[in-house]
């Protein structure tokens, strides 16, 4: 029988290998308007290129910030205010 994984590992896998398909699900997220899975699919893609201080950095972001956004502690709001 096959090793089971985790529907986070396999999303994390298929970021990894197609960034294309990363980078188009977190556009149509975004044009749906829909939080809640624009925040999961944040926490994968961060995991999936490197790790929050890297995506940070890349993007040019406060890695405190995301990682407080990104939280389950922290602030689940998201806005263009939020990260700047």
């Amino acid at each position: 029988m096959p090793k089971s994984r985790t529907h986070e590992d396999a999303t994390i896998e298929s970021f990894q290998k197609d960034p294309q398909f990363a980078l188009d699900l977190l556009n149509d997220i975004l044009r749906d308007g829909a939080q809640d899975e624009l925040l999961i699919m944040l926490k994968y893609m961060t995991k999936a290129f490197g790790g929050l201080n890297m995506v940070a950095n890349d993007a040019k972001l406060n890695p405190t910030t995301i990682y407080r956004m990104l939280s389950k502690a922290g602030n689940p709001e998201f806005t263009l205010s939020t990260l700047f």
